[in-house]
């Protein structure tokens, strides 16, 4: 990409990470009871760093896995804005890994997944160590993070695509979901680019790499297929759980999935956030009404899907 485009996205990025800086104080974790590390490192950038809650161990029985991917347009977002709700996921038996990732425009589609699976790897290699069931996985995020989970469930189901997208991955003939929560996620650059907001282009030019003149044309949108993981849902894909928002600038990438899931016959489970809880990643702060419900929305439904009572 361009000079000037890439200095604009690294500017949008840290702006909105000083945002979110801003309101972490107004979100309180409220982990009392549970064993947390915080920004363990899996790589040598400091964005490659992942938070564990969980809850201490009482009986011999294994602990199911909850990973979860932050979003933020794919070029900023905090860990730390996550940990309240990683820490009520954690309350409800899950070992959970609030992971981070190098930004875009510091690296591009589809690099990011290679440090999401280096995070994956490192917990799993530590699966005895803190006594986890790498049979029963669930992978999750909000926004762009839902994008990531989206695509990683379709490649679990389709192992050429660790290939098609350069991925090393030691663990994935191992690696199965037992469920997905997607909450807000945003899956196709057209529908991304419709909402038109104000950083709405930056983030595609800055995870895909593309320029003002592709941007323009809008059959760049559509032509790598690689870029949509809707392109890659089957029936095969896990149970997931979709949580909407109400006013939820994006909803239109839930609606996408919805139809897709529809079609595809795939089993899913929606929720329709309301209030502040219904603005696009409103349920991840968990001091608001519907982001409760929404908990235990994912809760109730998750118990089903992983088939054990936990």
């Amino acid at each position: 990409m361009k000079k000037f485009d890439y200095l604009c996205a690294r500017c949008v990025g840290k702006f909105l990470n000083g945002t979110e800086w801003l309101m972490k104080t107004t979100v309180p974790t409220k982990s009392k009871g549970l064993k947390k590390q915080l920004n363990i490192s899996y790589g040598e950038h400091k964005n490659q760093r992942m938070d564990f809650f969980y809850l201490p161990q009482v009986s011999d029985e294994k602990r199911p896995i909850f990973f979860y991917i932050h979003g933020g347009g794919f070029v900023s977002g905090l860990t730390s804005m996550r940990r309240p709700f990683c820490a009520q996921m954690a309350k409800q038996g899950y070992f959970v890994v609030n992971i981070d990732y190098r930004p875009a425009p510091l690296i591009h589609f589809p690099e990011h997944f290679n440090d999401i699976f280096k995070a994956v790897d490192f917990v799993l290699e530590r699966g005895e160590e803190y006594n986890l069931d790498i049979s029963r996985i669930v992978i999750g995020g909000e926004s762009a993070g839902a994008y990531f989970s989206s695509y990683i469930a379709a490649m679990t189901k389709d192992k050429s695509l660790y290939l098609q997208n350069n991925i090393d991955f030691r663990w994935e003939n191992e690696f199965n979901l037992s469920a997905v929560v997607l909450i807000n996620g945003a899956y196709k650059s057209a529908d991304i680019i419709k909402v038109k907001s104000a950083f709405s282009k930056t983030f595609i030019k800055a995870f895909f790499d593309f320029n003002r003149a592709g941007l323009r044309d809008s059959n760049i949108l559509n032509e790598n297929k690689l870029h949509c993981p809707l392109n890659f849902i089957d029936s095969n894909f896990p149970p997931t759980i979709v949580i909407r928002g109400k006013y939820d600038i994006f909803d239109l990438g839930s609606k996408s999935i919805i139809e897709v899931f529809e079609k595809q016959n795939v089993k899913h489970s929606v929720f329709l956030a309301k209030g502040m809880a219904g603005l696009h990643a409103g349920t991840i702060a968990m001091n608001f009404k519907y982001s409760k419900k929404a908990l235990q929305f994912i809760t109730e439904k998750l118990n089903k899907f992983i088939k054990s009572d936990i």
